[in-house]
């Protein structure tokens, strides 16, 4: 399991450097404490090094959290060291997990042709990212969305909980809220109609209609973020008539 801050020895230059250990060339703890993950290599890269601050700064008065921490707003935020004691920091498969689950409960086109057996079947594309949909946790800009979750939906289909594809423990960092973007790609001919629906760790997120072709989706236009909990982000998507 990695922690950051959980002695009185740690080192301050840990909340500014990749996990193991590094040097940080200004120890003013107001400095070291501000940067949200997406300031660093993660997102902007407005730091060189990875940021596990409180998200105040340049990350928009703390809209991108780290899980366990309360973000700061406000001209003279109150940093404290105690805010980053026995914090969990990355994902990690033994203790927090990236899983997801899916269901197509719309019935496979019957025969005979001309409408193809795959005609009901959905193309769903997924990624978490910072709160302005510009860079994402798994590293990357969005510009195209750099997908990690991508699964064809077929009708009449599903799959039980399963971790994300490519999840490597300790490699990504752990967000307190759970913003996202998700492209839906339905049958542009002989799509007949359905809906969508997002839960992230049990919440709702999005429920929506799907029309032929493709549909665009983020917490900001058409739905809400999610929020992690101790047990990691866990996404179901329901694809229904």
């Amino acid at each position: 399991m990695a922690t950051l801050i959980n002695t009185t020895n740690e080192a301050l230059s840990e909340l500014q450097t990749a996990p193991g250990g590094g040097t940080f060339n200004n120890m003013l703890f107001s400095r070291l404490a501000q940067p949200g993950w997406n300031e660093g290599t993660f997102g902007s890269n407005s730091f060189t090094n990875y940021t596990w601050g409180l998200g105040y700064g340049n990350a928009g008065g703390g809209l991108d959290a780290i899980y366990g921490l309360s973000p700061l707003a406000g001209t003279n935020p109150p940093f404290g060291l105690s805010a980053f004691r026995g914090l969990q920091y990355w994902f990690d498969g033994s203790t927090f997990d990236i899983t997801y689950r899916w269901g197509n409960s719309i019935s496979p086109p019957p025969p005979p042709p001309p409408i193809p057996p795959s005609a009901y079947d959905v193309l769903i594309e997924f990624v978490i990212t910072d709160s302005s949909l510009n860079y994402s946790i798994f590293g990357g800009p969005n510009t195209p969305p750099n997908y990690q979750i991508s699964f064809n939906a077929n009708a009449g289909g599903s799959i039980a909980t399963t971790q994300i594809p490519g999840f490597t423990p300790d490699s990504f960092v752990l967000p307190k809220d759970v913003y996202w973007i998700m492209t839906v790609t339905t049958d542009a001919t002989w799509w007949g109609g359905g809906n969508i629906e997002l839960f992230i760790n049990g919440s709702s997120v999005l429920f929506s209609g799907l029309a032929a072709g493709t549909n665009n989706f983020d917490y900001t236009s058409s739905g809400l973020a999610g929020l992690t909990n101790a047990g990691g982000i866990a996404l179901e998507f329901y694809v229904t008539p």
